[in-house]
């Protein structure tokens, strides 16, 4: 799979965000299903807890402020406290 999707331009900065972003991606059971569009363009992702598959932006679900994201993935997935127990970024926090 290409790092970056096809009109990102291939620079140091993009490749770093992208990694980034791909590493975030990991650590919250998502799998990329193209390269990295940038954080406001909608990426193509499967849902490692459920298997849905369709776009999130990368703006979404990487959190804000050093917490994670909404435990709220996208309809028909399993329920917050679920995702709470099976993904390790989630511990050690207490409102998310």
């Amino acid at each position: 799979m290409p790092l970056l999707h096809p009109r990102m331009r291939d620079t140091d900065r993009n490749q770093n965000a992208a990694r980034k972003a791909m590493a975030g991606l990991t650590s919250y059971q998502w799998e990329p299903r193209g390269g990295y569009p940038g954080a406001d363009n909608p990426w193509a992702v499967r849902c490692q807890l459920c298997g849905w598959e369709g776009n999130r932006y990368w703006s979404h679900p990487r959190g804000r402020n050093g917490n994670p994201p909404s435990p709220y993935r996208h309809p028909g997935c399993i329920d917050a406290d679920k995702v709470r127990a099976v993904i390790p970024a989630y511990a050690n926090t207490q409102d998310h």
